[in-house]
């Protein structure tokens, strides 16, 4: 399961392994990446190519 990180305004994704940074400053943008993530159990692998696929939508 993933979770929402937030610093300095920005807001990322961390997962037990895995994290990314600064993905975005919208609390609704980081709040659909984190369903997206979460309801389609995407594992820690794909992880950083889910983030990239979301960018590109």
């Amino acid at each position: 399961m993933y979770t929402v990180s937030i610093c300095n305004d920005w807001y990322g994704i961390a997962g037990n392994n895995v994290s990314a940074a600064d993905i975005t400053t919208s609390r609704e943008e980081i709040s659909e990446l984190l369903d997206l993530l979460n309801r389609n159990e995407v594992s820690e692998i794909h992880f950083f190519d889910a983030i990239e696929d979301w960018f590109g939508r």
